[in-house]
């Protein structure tokens, strides 16, 4: 199934000055860039050579803040360049950026970042997510690297990562870890394969 990357951060710069950004945290990695559009929105496409499958990244500007996605996501990206560089792709550029809030989410947009996580609380959890400094400030370092989580990185700005898992491929402990943190997960629903009913599958 595929899953994508969002942020969002405050709009302190044009698109071509995001782009500019992104770029740079790319080709720190060896990765090149291409330009291109989609549906009248500029993007651009990332990938390490021919061989390798490219990464999307689009940007949507609003009033007060702008957010960037990067997807789709397949087996054949996080193969291809493992989750360690997904994840410094994804956490230098909300470096850069100033996000306030990163992370990644299910197919058709299900657990992207909302603007009412940026001053309350979160919403979801998924397979890694960037808080800032801000945010990490709500519960301490301490109280997350103590937490039922895979990983917890602290990064230079004082902002964390916080990863459920080696990959998102991995079955993630997404119910214990938002206990810990108070995170009231939105009810998931699927089918009985049977009858068809409406059911709501556990996290």
């Amino acid at each position: 199934m595929p899953f994508g990357f969002h942020l969002v951060a405050p709009q302190s710069c044009t698109a071509e000055e995001a782009f500019r950004k992104v770029d740079a945290v790319a080709h720190d990695l060896g990765l090149s860039s291409r330009e291109g559009a989609e549906h009248g929105c500029p993007k651009r496409f990332y990938h390490r050579n021919d061989e390798y499958p490219e990464l999307s990244v689009a940007f949507n500007f609003k009033p007060n803040w702008c957010e960037m996605v990067m997807f789709p996501l397949e087996q054949k990206e996080v193969f291809a360049y493992t989750p360690d560089t997904l994840v410094k792709i994804w956490s230098g550029i909300c470096i850069h950026l100033g996000a306030v809030l990163g992370r990644t989410f299910l197919d058709i947009g299900f657990g992207a970042v909302q603007p009412v996580e940026i001053k309350g609380e979160l919403q979801f959890l998924d397979w890694y997510q960037f808080l800032s400094k801000s945010i990490v400030s709500r519960w301490g370092t301490a109280y997350l690297r103590s937490g039922p989580f895979y990983k917890v990185e602290e990064y230079s700005n004082g902002a964390c990562g916080i990863w459920l898992a080696h990959s998102p491929l991995d079955r993630l402990r997404r119910a214990k870890a938002a206990e810990y943190l108070g995170v009231d997960l939105p009810p998931l629903y699927g089918k009985n394969p049977k009858t068809g009913e409406r059911i709501i599958i556990p996290w």
